[in-house]
């Protein structure tokens, strides 16, 4: 990061001339309201040459200061400028420059062409309701309307609060902010409040980049990447266009910021990132327009905006296909003390079935001329077909007996939806049968080679995570020279052997329409990235484009800009998840089999037992005849 001075807010103080000084209830009264609003913790009296007037100012103002319970020092524009990195303040110091004279306009041209002096401020306001470290403040008074033919000279960058007093009566004085869309732009003044001597201060409330929302149709000179599918750059002779995801995100804030683009060059090849970012620190450009990955190694040479998008990066293999219901999915539905349960039920319902049916034919009941069917064997059969939802033959005359009935199917009915449902969901969902399912698993399986794109953001998050598991996984395959050179390559080993690639998410879906095989990701892997646009550490266009962007995230305008450039195709998949195939049936089909053969095998012994049992029958039959 730069220096901290260069992100400070700044209030200016224009002091009158010294035949018109302003007076010291004044110059307090301005400076303490705002060091409460600012939560301000110092306040410095900056001066040069000190008459006899401005001394007795400064210490009735700094005597005044210290009734209130105020931190104030006085310095020299010499001291200032020596000792500037060596002032300590905890947040927001206050500078008040109490004269409007020539040296000090010097002075602070001469701070406007020094960067190391800069006057701006980072994304702060003095409508701020959280106190936000270091933002020192200047002060002026001037007593005519010549506010800037007096700063003509002096720079005052664009996310700059320079606010100018002037007195409009005795009593009251207007606050005016003023600033520059760009160094050789005039200079623009707005209204920012009022302060009475009587009733106090009084400051807009809207905030400071709605007030500066406007560029003034100012031109940015600008970087692009080329970076599908969400940056394109399109090149037409020298002209250099951007669509895509960033491309509409960046023409939206042309139209809302009031800018136009000047993009000097398109950064290509595999370390285009950092071309991009050295493009940025040599001043060569302002913004780099493309979805760049937000790189905290960076930030000491350049900034980032608030993130456009968010994606993952995920290990990708090749999909296994869907693993088969085993012989118990069936049995699954229901817990073991469920099926128990179930049984004894329809024992239960058995015995009743039977007794009741013998009480009513002993005591000469209904079913009395009925055959005597419901023993507790066939009982049992007729308490089977009902829980499998089938009918009976036989209908009992006895009230006892048709309850026994009606309780039974009631149960059976309540007892197969809640089977059915709890099945259905078993079918319709199939699950991957994966090799493994974390990064350790595929670490100890040893039959996948790992990699990643070669010099890809992912290799940096890779090697500069502290997460034990990522950190393992970097150490897992050391021959970084045999990775994969890009995304496509990695995907299409993917397919042709066992390989486990991490690439981003968002790219996956995109490039898997170019392979020949469906992927998927390691289930609970993932490291989370901001994709941003890159910014000049000088530029001071920084705090709007990051205002805009906001608003654009609030209104959902990010979000179906992101919605529209995603591919509107995504790759075909099998249908397994909703459609049952033969194999999720096969133990129902086989255990079908199984029934049926283990019925022709019992009709073969009953039909051989009949049949001996006939023989033996007539054996007998002759044996009586002959010896009668």
């Amino acid at each position: 990061m730069g220096p901290s001075w260069s992100m400070l807010l700044v209030v200016l103080i224009v002091a009158c001339p010294s035949e018109a000084l302003p007076a010291a209830d004044v110059v307090v009264g301005v400076v303490s309201a705002l060091y409460h609003k600012l939560y301000s913790k110092c306040v410095y009296l900056l001066e040069d040459d000190i008459g006899l007037g401005e001394f007795k100012l400064l210490l009735d103002a700094r005597n005044k200061f210290n009734l209130k319970s105020i931190p104030v020092s006085m310095l020299t524009f010499q001291a200032f400028k020596v000792s500037r990195r060596h002032i300590h303040c905890d947040n927001r110091p206050i500078y008040v420059l109490l004269q409007a004279s020539s040296e000090t306009r010097n002075f602070l041209s001469e701070v406007s062409r020094s960067p190391e002096w800069g006057l701006t401020i980072n994304s702060t306001d003095l409508n701020a309701t959280r106190p936000v470290p270091s933002s020192p403040v200047w002060l002026v008074f001037l007593n005519s309307s010549g506010t800037l033919s007096y700063l003509n000279n002096v720079y005052i960058p664009f996310d700059c609060q320079f606010l100018v007093v002037s007195a409009l009566d005795r009593d009251t004085y207007e606050l005016s902010e003023v600033y520059r869309v760009a160094r050789d732009m005039p200079l623009i003044a707005n209204w920012f409040g009022y302060y009475h001597h009587g009733s106090g201060f009084n400051m807009t409330r809207a905030e400071l980049y709605d007030r500066r929302n406007n560029l003034t149709g100012h031109t940015i000179k600008a970087n692009a990447k080329d970076h599908p599918p969400f940056t394109l750059v399109i090149k037409e002779g020298d002209n250099i266009t951007v669509d895509g995801f960033v491309g509409k995100v960046w023409h939206a804030l042309e139209r809302q910021m009031n800018f136009s683009t000047n993009f000097v060059r398109s950064v290509e090849g595999s370390d285009s990132n950092d071309n991009m970012i050295k493009a940025m620190s040599d001043g060569e450009a302002e913004v780099g327009v493309s979805d760049a990955t937000v790189r905290f190694d960076r930030l000491g040479v350049v900034d980032f905006s608030v993130p456009l998008m968010f994606t993952d990066y995920r290990v990708f293999i090749q999909h296994p296909g869907y693993k088969f219901l085993t012989w118990t999915s069936f049995l699954n539905p229901f817990r073991t003390e469920l099926w128990l349960t179930l049984l004894g039920c329809m024992i239960t319902l058995a015995i009743f079935l039977s007794l009741f049916h013998n009480l009513v034919r002993k005591f000469g009941g209904e079913d009395l001329e009925e055959p005597h069917t419901y023993t507790f064997y066939n009982s049992m059969f007729y308490m089977w077909g009902v829980f499998c939802m089938q009918g009976h033959d036989i209908t009992p005359k006895s009230s006892g007996c048709r309850v026994v009935y009606l309780v039974s199917y009631l149960t059976a009915i309540t007892i197969s939806a809640a089977y059915s449902a709890a099945l259905i969901s078993v079918l319709a969902v199939s699950s991957s049968n994966l090799p493994f399912t974390d990064i350790d698993g595929l670490m100890a399986d040893g039959r996948y080679d790992f990699g990643i794109a070669q010099n890809s953001t992912g290799q940096l998050l890779m090697d500069i995570s502290n997460d034990a598991t990522i950190h393992r996984l970097a150490l897992f395959r050391r021959n970084r020279s045999l990775w994969p050179k890009s995304l496509l390559e990695g995907f299409q080993r993917v397919c042709t052997t066992k390989y486990a690639f991490m690439a981003p998410i968002d790219y996956a879906v995109l490039l898997n329409r170019e392979t020949s095989c469906d992927m998927i990701t390691l289930p609970g892997f993932g490291i989370s990235t901001g994709m941003a646009l890159i910014l000049s550490k000088t530029t001071p266009y920084k705090g709007l484009i990051n205002h805009n962007l906001n608003r654009m995230r609030k209104s959902g305008t990010l979000q179906k800009l992101l919605n529209d450039a995603r591919p509107k195709k995504l790759p075909e998949v099998p249908n397994d998840l909703t459609r049952v195939d033969l194999g999720d049936v096969a133990p129902i089909l086989v255990a079908l089999l199984f029934g049926a053969l283990i019925a022709i095998v019992i009709m073969g012994v009953e039909r051989r037992v009949r049949i001996w049992l006939k023989k033996a029958e007539l054996r007998r039959h002759n044996q009586i005849k002959f010896i009668t």
